[in-house]
């Protein structure tokens, strides 16, 4: 796991219009944290910054005692985990839109991290299995199956951080909480 140490770092995508100001915060190994706040307050810039995606444009990040100015961030991000609240999918083969997570796992791999998520009985209906197409012109994918997919993803990539935004947005009561169990064993140590 990651250390991270923000210390009064600010965001601004344009001048003069701060999106985040003078956060400040540690976070150990294997600490996990959930930031909450209306929509539009920065959470998103937040994981944004974490991920090396944005530079703080004041302040100092700090990923591992390395400030992220200094950091290979094409690097630092192959060691993230991100769960966006919309997924994408790939105009591809199931096999690919998991392979987009970890492009060397080998298919029992692929299999085990279906399984995890729970689509691995979903996946064995499907008319070609892994090879199945997805997406654009393909299968498309409930929300839920969306979610369940990302969380393979997960599985597969074994982040350093985990960065998760909304991951329950607009799923019902049993995918949530299925989502949240699932998360929870990723998290645990």
């Amino acid at each position: 796991p990651a250390r991270l140490h923000l210390d009064r770092l600010g965001l601004a995508y344009r001048e003069g219009v701060p999106v985040l100001q003078d956060c400040c915060l540690s976070l150990a190994p294997g600490e996990c944290v959930g930031i909450v706040g209306p929509s539009g307050s920065g959470k998103s810039s937040l994981l944004r910054l974490a991920a090396g995606i944005v530079l703080p444009t004041e302040g100092v990040l700090r990923i591992d005692g390395v400030d992220a100015v200094l950091l290979d961030r094409p690097a630092w991000r192959e060691q993230i985990g991100w769960m966006d609240q919309h997924p994408p999918l790939l105009a591809a083969s199931l096999a690919a839109n998991l392979l987009v997570a970890r492009s060397d796992a080998e298919t029992a791999a692929l299999w085990s991290a279906l399984e995890f998520a729970g689509l691995k009985t979903w996946a064995e209906a499907l008319p070609a299995q892994l090879d199945t197409v997805l997406g654009e012109g393909g299968r498309q994918l409930s929300g839920g199956q969306l979610r369940r997919l990302a969380l393979a993803r997960l599985v597969l990539r074994r982040p350093r951080l985990l960065l998760l935004d909304e991951p329950t947005a607009s799923l019902d009561e049993a995918a949530e909480a299925f989502v949240i169990e699932r998360l929870r064993h990723l998290c645990a140590p």
